[in-house]
């Protein structure tokens, strides 16, 4: 049987890049806001309300329903860049509330600040492993 298909990325990168959204430090060149839909809410939106932005489901379920009549549904710590979709709108299809947490960059500072940032979780979790690595103490 052959393998999947890969990404070029691993699991370790979708936690740098999720714990960037969520980390409670985050630096000042990002905003972030957070969109709480009760049960069964709807709310509509477009791709231009998340532009630039990264978004991670914190908790609940989220339904994205597009333009085209596209629909899928997304559980906590999915990660979403929902800026890319032709979006209609966004449901919470559960019975509990759902929270999105979303970051982008500052309007003010140039986007290559996001690549550094990541770059710098990256160093600094290689650190931290050699750290760990058998026979260091």
């Amino acid at each position: 049987m052959d393998d999947p298909p890969t990404t070029g990325h691993d699991d370790a990168d979708l936690v740098d890049v999720v714990g960037l959204v969520t980390r409670v430090d985050l630096p000042g060149m990002f905003e972030r806001w957070w969109v709480v839909l009760g049960p069964g809410a709807e709310q509509p939106t477009e791709a231009a309300d998340w532009g630039g932005s990264l978004v991670v489901v914190e908790r609940g379920r989220l339904e994205v329903d597009c333009e085209a009549g596209g629909r899928r549904t997304f559980r906590a710590d999915d990660l979403l860049v929902l800026g890319w979709l032709p979006l209609r709108a966004v449901r919470n299809p559960g019975h509990v509330p759902t929270r999105l947490v979303a970051v982008r960059r500052r309007r003010d500072r140039p986007a290559s600040r996001l690549l550094d940032v990541i770059e710098s979780i990256r160093r600094q979790r290689a650190a931290l492993e050699l750290l760990r690595a058998p026979g260091r103490r």
